[in-house]
């Protein structure tokens, strides 16, 4: 083979195989990169939503902490205030407390207070409204003194609106006889449950 025509092979060859190459790149690489770049795409997108969902997330936690401590306040204020009368648990309170004194209840009247017109209304709570309790007690000085302490010390709200020594008390006995007039407050019962 001549020389001209053996170089003419390998220019032929040559060319061959740069445009072979270039169809390759073409066909397979210049796709197959395109499709890297495109995911490199989609893992930043999903990046920056994992941030976003993160941050959303926590802000979610906060306010869920928020309003935590705010049914923790309503929790609190129900017991103070329940949410309707509640009779017997406040009578049981009231005897609970003259067992715990020393003090005999003798009788004990109850009587709802209708609020007038426009009742108290607080942000947090319904109407408020008011049981009155008059009661009959047989006790010592000091521990009727401890009683009365204790009504105004007791988780539900209550107070005394009039305290009365009706008699009682001799030379071999130390005992009164008191009337008691108590006040306890509870929220009206307009059936939400919130």
């Amino acid at each position: 083979m001549k020389p001209s025509a053996y170089r003419m092979i390998i220019i032929i060859a040559s060319v061959t195989f740069v445009i072979g190459a270039l169809f390759v790149y073409n066909e397979f690489i210049r796709m197959t990169y395109d499709d890297i770049t495109m995911l490199r795409a989609k893992r930043d997108g999903t990046r920056e939503k994992l941030a976003e969902t993160q941050k959303a997330i926590e802000a979610i936690q906060k306010l869920k902490e928020k309003y935590a401590s705010l049914t923790e306040l309503k929790n609190n204020l129900s017991l103070m205030l329940p949410e309707n009368e509640h009779l017997p648990l406040a009578i049981n309170q009231l005897q609970a407390l003259a067992d715990q004194h020393n003090v005999a209840v003798q009788s004990l009247i109850v009587e709802y207070v209708h609020p007038k017109k426009n009742p108290l209304k607080m942000s947090v709570t319904q109407p408020v409204h008011t049981l009155r309790l008059d009661m009959r007690l047989i006790g010592t000085y000091d521990n009727m003194k401890g009683f009365l302490d204790a009504v105004q010390n007791n988780v539900r709200v209550m107070d005394v609106d009039s305290f009365k020594i009706n008699g009682g008390g001799s030379f071999t006995s130390s005992e009164l006889e008191h009337s008691l007039v108590v006040h306890t407050y509870y929220q009206e019962d307009n059936g939400d449950n919130n």
